[in-house]
């Protein structure tokens, strides 16, 4: 599994500067446009780049994430959260 936090060299941990993390995304969609990239595989890495974008700002994708890096591959038809936590979640998100 490729770790996003290593992806954007950022640390592993739920609360992230949102600002920084779009600066690293644009930064990183930049230098993989077709027009300032010669890598074969920029399509390929322009997805990975926003599959990190997208898990490391959404709560629940970022709390998967994280509980995947240190208890292994959760399966998700095993594993449900609570709507209370899930609320607690947006509300630690929002401060």
């Amino acid at each position: 599994m490729l770790s996003y936090y290593n992806y954007y060299n950022i640390p592993c941990q739920y609360k992230l500067d949102q600002s920084e993390l779009r600066k690293l995304f644009y930064s990183k969609s930049k230098d993989l446009h077709p027009d300032q990239s010669n890598q074969i595989d920029a399509i390929d890495q322009t997805s990975v780049n926003n599959e990190a974008y997208r898990s490391s700002v959404r709560p629940t994708l970022k709390t998967e994430t994280i509980l995947e890096i240190f208890n292994g591959p959760m399966d998700s038809l095993k594993c449900s959260f609570p709507s209370i936590f899930m609320d607690m979640m947006d509300i630690n998100e929002e401060k």
